[in-house]
Formats: structure tokens, C-alpha cells, sequence
């Protein structure tokens, strides 16, 4: 016969183990326009959204571009997704839902031709968070990042 005070602390343990597990970090990637004017995002595929009810609609959209229109003092949500733990939520390459993207503003193209690119547009000195941009950005981690496309 098996004691109740042996058992205890292996259901603590377990109890313990659940809630760790499951606690979950989160990754946000955002576009913003701070241009003053309209411009034009693509992205291919299009960036998932949980609108489609089809499985023949989802398969679709993994094949084709799309592109959006930001107003002045807009933003587009290019990742936005929860991960396993907390600790490892830094973006990553695997991360992002789309390989392709392109930002068209009044004087300039930008193009992004794969994951690697994308993620060095975060870090690009033109496109980067920097402490001015508080106002209407969040960007003070790894896990929450931010495309910054200025005047």
C-alpha cells in the first residue's frame, strides 16, 4: 500500500512542472507609417489572420502576395504570436509568417526578399525603435519589435 504523505510531493512537483510549462511569452513584430503619408506594404504571403474558414482558403493565401495601404500614424502587426516560454522570446527568422516584404512610401522603396532581411530592418538605423518613438511604439525588449519608416 502506497502513503498519502509519499505521494504529496510528487504531485507538487508535477503541479510545479504544469505551470512553468505553461506559461507563455508572446512576439510582436509591428510596422508603423510616421511618413505623413499614405504608403504601400506587401507581403507575400499575406499575413495570416484567423478570417479564413476554409482549409482551401488558408492553403491559398500561403501563395500570394498581398498588399495594404497605411494611412499617416497607422501601423500593420507583421507577427503577433504566443511561444512555448517566456524565456526564449526573442524573434527569430523561423518566427515570421511571411518571406517577402516590400514598403513603398512617397520617396523610397524598401525591399525585404527573405526572413533574413526582414529581421535586419529591425535593426537598421533608419527603421530602428529609438526612445522618441515611445509615444506610439513599444520596442524596449526582444520580444516586442518594431519598423519604424520615418520622413
Amino acid at each position: 500500500m502506497v502513503e498519502k504523505n509519499s505521494i504529496r510531493p510528487i504531485s507538487v512537483l508535477l503541479t510545479v512542472a504544469f505551470f512553468l510549462s505553461g506559461c507563455e511569452g508572446f512576439k510582436i513584430l509591428t510596422l508603423h507609417n510616421k511618413t505623413g503619408k499614405e504608403i504601400t506594404v506587401e507581403t507575400r504571403p499575406e499575413i495570416p489572420r484567423f478570417k479564413h474558414t476554409s482549409l482551401v482558403d488558408t492553403v491559398q493565401t500561403l501563395f500570394e502576395a498581398k498588399t495594404y495601404r497605411l494611412l499617416p500614424d497607422s501601423s500593420l502587426s507583421l507577427l503577433t504570436t504566443f511561444t512555448g516560454l517566456l524565456f526564449n522570446a526573442k524573434i527569430r527568422e523561423q518566427d515570421l509568417p511571411i518571406d517577402f516584404l516590400k514598403i513603398e512610401t512617397p520617396t523610397d522603396t524598401i525591399i525585404a526578399n527573405n526572413r533574413h532581411e526582414i529581421i535586419k530592418l529591425i535593426k537598421d538605423p533608419k527603421l530602428r525603435y529609438k526612445s522618441v518613438d515611445k509615444t506610439y511604439a513599444w520596442d524596449d525588449n526582444k520580444n516586442i519589435e518594431a519598423i519604424i519608416v520615418r520622413q
